[in-house]
């Protein structure tokens, strides 16, 4: 009997299952095992995120510059207010940049998210220096013109149609050059005044400090970023090198390389720039049937010389000085600064030069007339009053000097006015 109840024992041992440590140990080996997988699949939507990111940034960037008013009337979208959660009907409104409310008209100066900042130049040469304006992407702006089919609303991934918002729910931040905010003064100069530098504080993109715009999303850190609730989630850290997107002021960075880390060399913000670098203002004519070679000057405005950079050319081309031409002037009229047209009158006190001489130039104040060297034999240089066809009668025709002889032995003429 005794021999039977170890038996049992035994017996019901065996069937108890597993321990708590054997059951430990087994979760512990799924969870290890389960790592790389979960790894796998946050580098999954952080990719997603970024990818996402990267395409509203060129779309939110490229609908800016399609924006009409900045095709029509050259003039960009002011910023939006930041303040406002995404589903309060005043989420993404911008104030007219031409009339700001007087809490946000002065540099250094913000309310509800826009703010006003000084550049480094005066490129409209007022004496002070340019602002540029700081705020969200101006989506209600967009959305208004995409229901007019004046702008291509483009969705910018396949889970998402929200064209303000970055990979991690958070606006964009918008940053334009003032003036290009206002009508007409895109046509004064080419150039913007946002900074654009990268990591290492280097012009960047070629762009450097004349950037019209700047769109940028603070990265998967969303440090100084607006989140869809209207609030900073996370404060701006001006110590490190991303910190220029966030700190309200004219410099911002796109960095070329993408890094995390605790340290100033973090950086995962996307920035986008925006710029006319330079216009070509000297053109080649390509129809060699007539104009091999041939350089003209086009530019899109007026040109000066030696004028004030306060005073802007009122013609094609104005100069306060003198012009020296060393072979031949051609120009249809020569005007002064009070739009006086002028004959050589104006300049020697004669017209013309008198008796049989004919002028070649003008020198010293005064017409450089000359003796023509070789009269016109009679009837070489001679032709009707007027230019009519002859008439018969040579009383009514007017004598001419020979000026030079062409290749086939012909004369050219000259008659005197």
């Amino acid at each position: 009997m005794k021999q039977q109840n170890i038996i049992m024992k035994n017996k019901n041992k065996a069937s108890a299952g597993f321990t708590l440590i054997e059951l430990s140990i087994v979760i512990i080996i799924i969870a290890i095992t389960m790592i790389p997988l979960i790894q796998a699949i946050e580098r999954y939507y952080e990719n997603r995120r970024i990818d996402y990111t990267q395409k509203v940034i060129a779309a939110a960037t490229t609908m800016i510059s399609e924006y009409p008013n900045a095709v029509v009337d050259e003039v960009y979208p002011c910023p939006a207010y930041r303040d406002k959660p995404i589903t309060d009907v005043d989420y993404g409104v911008s104030p007219d940049c031409s009339s700001l409310p007087a809490d946000v008209d002065q540099p250094g100066e913000c309310h509800r998210g826009v703010c006003i900042v000084e550049s480094n130049f005066d490129r409209d040469n007022d004496g002070n220096d340019d602002w540029i304006i700081i705020g969200g992407f101006p989506i209600a702006l967009i959305q208004e013109e995409a229901a007019k089919g004046n702008i291509d609303y483009r969705t910018a991934d396949q889970f998402s149609t929200r064209m303000d918002l970055d990979g991690w729910g958070n606006q964009l931040t918008y940053a334009v050059s003032y003036n290009y905010t206002i009508e007409g003064n895109r046509e004064k100069y080419w150039l913007g005044v946002v900074d654009a530098r990268d990591e290492f504080g280097l012009p960047t993109a070629g762009v450097g400090d004349n950037a019209h715009y700047v769109v940028v999303s603070h990265g998967p850190n969303q440090l100084g970023a607006y989140n869809g609730n209207g609030i900073v989630g996370f404060p701006c850290d001006t110590t490190t090198v991303e910190g220029d997107n966030c700190d309200n002021d004219e410099t911002f960075v796109q960095g070329l390389g993408f890094y995390k880390a605790n340290t100033n060399k973090a950086y995962d913000d996307f920035v986008r720039f925006y710029s006319i670098n330079s216009q070509s203002i000297w053109d080649e004519d390509e129809d060699e049937d007539w104009a091999r070679d041939q350089v003209y000057f086009s530019p899109s405005g007026n040109l000066s010389i030696a004028m004030d950079s306060a005073t802007l050319p009122s013609v094609a081309l104005e100069v306060n000085g003198e012009i020296k031409v060393n072979n031949n002037l051609l120009a249809d009229e020569i005007c002064d600064s009070t739009g006086l047209c002028f004959n050589t009158a104006l300049i020697t006190g004669s017209e013309t030069c008198t008796g049989v001489n004919i002028m070649r130039g003008i020198g010293n104040n005064d017409l450089d007339c000359v003796t023509p060297s070789t009269p016109a034999p009679v009837g070489t240089c001679e032709k009707e009053v007027g230019g009519g066809p002859d008439d018969g009668d040579p009383t009514n025709n007017v004598k001419g000097f020979i000026q030079g002889f062409k290749s086939d032995g012909g004369v050219i003429c000259y008659y005197k006015p």
